[in-house]
C-alpha cells in the first residue's frame, strides 16, 4: 500500500514538474522575428536580440582616428536599426507604450564596466509604438575613448563586441 502511495505521488510530482516546463517552452514562442530586420512583438511581450558587431562590415576606431587607420571601412560610429511590429489581440489598445533596454556588453576579456567606459551605445526610440504600424529603432555605437596601452588594445582588437537589446511592451487594455 505504501508503494502504491508513493508511486502516486511521484506521478503527481512528475505531472506538475512537466508542466512547468511545458508553459516556460510555450511563452518563449510568443516572440519570432517575421522578416529580416523586423521583430514581432505583443502586448505585455518581451524580446531579446543580440547585436553582434561582427556581422557588420565596419572597423571601429576611436573617435578621431579614422585618417590614421589602415582599415577601408574604418569609422567611430556604427548603426543598427531595428523594426518592431506591435500585433496583438482586439482586446489590447491599438497602441501602447514599450521600452528599450541594453545589457550583458561582451569584447572578449574586457570588462563591461571598461566597454561602457570606451563606448557609448545611444538609443533612439519614440517608445510608443502604434498596431500594424512599423516602429524605427536604432542605436548607435560609437568608439569614443582610445585604448589605454598596447596591451587593452590587443584584447580590443582581438575580440568581437555584442550586447543585447530587449523589447518590452507594456500591456494596456481596450477600456
Amino acid at each position: 500500500m505504501k508503494k502504491r502511495g508513493l508511486v502516486i505521488g511521484l506521478l503527481v510530482m512528475l505531472a506538475v514538474i512537466t508542466s512547468g516546463f511545458t508553459y516556460a517552452f510555450w511563452a518563449s514562442l510568443d516572440n519570432d522575428e517575421v522578416a529580416a530586420g523586423t521583430i514581432s512583438i505583443g502586448s505585455g511581450r518581451v524580446t531579446t536580440v543580440t547585436a553582434d558587431l561582427g556581422t557588420i562590415d565596419v572597423s571601429l576606431v576611436p573617435v578621431g582616428q579614422v585618417n590614421n587607420s589602415n582599415q577601408d571601412n574604418a569609422a567611430s560610429s556604427v548603426e543598427l536599426v531595428y523594426t518592431l511590429d506591435y500585433t496583438d489581440s482586439a482586446e489590447f489598445a491599438s497602441t501602447a507604450a514599450y521600452s528599450v533596454v541594453l545589457s550583458n556588453y561582451v569584447l572578449g576579456t574586457v570588462s563591461e564596466t571598461r566597454i561602457l567606459e570606451l563606448f557609448t551605445f545611444d538609443v533612439t526610440a519614440d517608445l510608443s509604438i502604434t498596431k500594424d504600424v512599423p516602429e524605427t529603432v536604432s542605436v548607435l555605437v560609437t568608439f569614443l575613448l582610445e585604448p589605454a596601452d598596447a596591451t587593452e588594445y590587443g584584447l580590443i582588437a582581438s575580440g568581437t563586441l555584442s550586447f543585447d537589446v530587449t523589447f518590452t511592451v507594456v500591456p494596456v487594455v481596450n477600456p
